[in-house]
This record gives structure tokens, C-alpha cells and sequence, in this order.
């Protein structure tokens, strides 16, 4: 279901994920009464009769999905007022989870306004995925400096090689790509024989080598 409460033939497949249960029960205990790290920890716990017990690092992966979901919806409107329709390129939450992923979601003064990811496509080789920086917060380099930390969590992790896609009606997300160091690469997944896709890849060897 959209968040307008009407159903599009055209959402992808993350729009129909239920809610996990540690963030369901997260977002129950923050509707009882204001709490922070700790208190939500130990609230749900409670109420799972201890079933369920939070560490630091799921509860900020708990949150991270709620702030990112937005920004996911506005990607996707972004698409199908530019291409039409939305990106069928399957996907998973799950895919994002380290260490065979990550996503990360930019904050500008508390507020969420970019968000991007990678997941591993091969041996050595991840794919950048739902890079957007909200409209309210362009121009002001975010989408740089984005795809630069999504490197640079790649090349720590051990990946030579970074894959993307994009597309001719994203002429800015070319320019950044191409002035990035990014090539042309080869076509692949649901949009390989799309007219209006572009593919690239970029090596990481001499990122890791700079140490």
C-alpha cells in the first residue's frame, strides 16, 4: 500500500515488506512517550517478556529503515514522473544488511535528506543502489559526498569493483557519475536491453591502495 493509502500497479517489491518486528515494537514503545536509546532497549524488552532484546547496533539499523523509507518514496516518484514508472529492479531489505551490504541515510540538522546503498553483486563487486538527495537539499554537494562514503565503505570492506545504473532522463546523476571516475560498463539485470539505461563501473583497487 503507498502511503496515500492507494494501491499502484507500478510499486516495487520493498513496498509490500512487512514491518519487522523489532521496529514494529520500536515504534510502539516511541508512541507510549518520548524515550531514547536506552529506554526504547529496555521498554521492549519488557514487552516481549524479554523474547526480544535490542542491542545499540539493531536499534539504530531499526531506525535507519524508517528514516530511509521515506526518501525511497521519493526516489520512486522521481522515477515515474521522469521514466514513467517505478524501478523493477528486485530488491531486498535484507540485501542491504552488512557485511554483504550497507545503507546509509544523510541527516541535514536532524532532517533525513539523502540516503544510498550498496549490495554485493559478485566476488569483489557491489552495486550502488537508491542513491537520492531530497529535493529540498540539492545543490549543495550532498550527492558527492554520498557516493564518495559509499565508496569508501566498499573499498574497506574489500570490493574492487562498484556497478551502477542510471538512466538518459537523469542527465545530473550522469554528469556526477562520469566526473566521479566512473566508466561505461556492461549492461545487466531486468534493464539490460533498455534503451534509455546506462550502465558504469568504476575500480576501487587504487582507492584500497591509498590506504
Amino acid at each position: 500500500m503507498s502511503p496515500r493509502g492507494s494501491h499502484r500497479e507500478d510499486e516495487t517489491p520493498e513496498s509490500y515488506l512487512p514491518l519487522p518486528r523489532d521496529t514494529f515494537h520500536i515504534l510502539v514503545s516511541l508512541a507510549d512517550r518520548e524515550r531514547h536509546g536506552y529506554s526504547v532497549m529496555q521498554d521492549v524488552a519488557e514487552r516481549t517478556d524479554g523474547t526480544l532484546r535490542l542491542s545499540p547496533s539493531s536499534l539504530y539499523a531499526a531506525i535507519k529503515r524508517l528514516l530511509s523509507q521515506g526518501l525511497i518514496e521519493e526516489l520512486q516518484e522521481e522515477y515515474r514522473a521522469r521514466y514513467g514508472g517505478s524501478d523493477k529492479t528486485p530488491i531486498e531489505a535484507r540485501e542491504f544488511d552488512p557485511p554483504a551490504g550497507l545503507f546509509l541515510v544523510g541527516l541535514l540538522d536532524s532532517d533525513p535528506v539523502a540516503a544510498g546503498g550498496w549490495r554485493r553483486l559478485g566476488p569483489r563487486v557491489g552495486e550502488i543502489k537508491r542513491m537520492y538527495v531530497a529535493r529540498r537539499a540539492r545543490r549543495r554537494g550532498l550527492s558527492r559526498l554520498m557516493l564518495n562514503r559509499l565508496e569508501s565503505t566498499l573499498a574497506a570492506d574489500g570490493y574492487e569493483r562498484v556497478v551502477l545504473m542510471t538512466g538518459l532522463a537523469q542527465p545530473e546523476a550522469i554528469a556526477l557519475y562520469e566526473s566521479s571516475g566512473y566508466l561505461p560498463g556492461e549492461s545487466y539485470g531486468p534493464y539490460a536491453r533498455e534503451p534509455r539505461a546506462r550502465f558504469y563501473r568504476k575500480e576501487l583497487r587504487l582507492e584500497l591502495s591509498r590506504g
